[in-house]
């Protein structure tokens, strides 16, 4: 695959960010959900609370001047 031969190129201060994220996802979703829907009807809306971590984050701790993480700073709409 095209995505292994430039891995050598790629940020691991991003990649370890994102695999850190992917893998609260998944064990949420795999572990956690299944439990959570047999004491409660309410959905965990965990996707919508990674972003707003995420979000948090990358700004209190300023991902794009301490960690080289580009930031988007606005997305246009459309």
């Amino acid at each position: 695959m095209i995505m292994f031969e430039h891995i050598k190129s790629a940020n691991v201060n991003s990649l370890i960010f994102s695999a850190i994220l992917i893998s609260i996802l998944l064990l949420f979703k795999e572990v956690i959900e299944p439990r959570l829907k047999k004491r409660h009807s309410i959905p965990v809306p965990i996707d919508l609370l990674l972003v707003i971590f995420s979000i948090l984050m990358s700004w209190l701790f300023k991902f794009n001047r301490n960690f080289s993480i580009q930031v988007v700073k606005s997305v246009p709409t459309g």
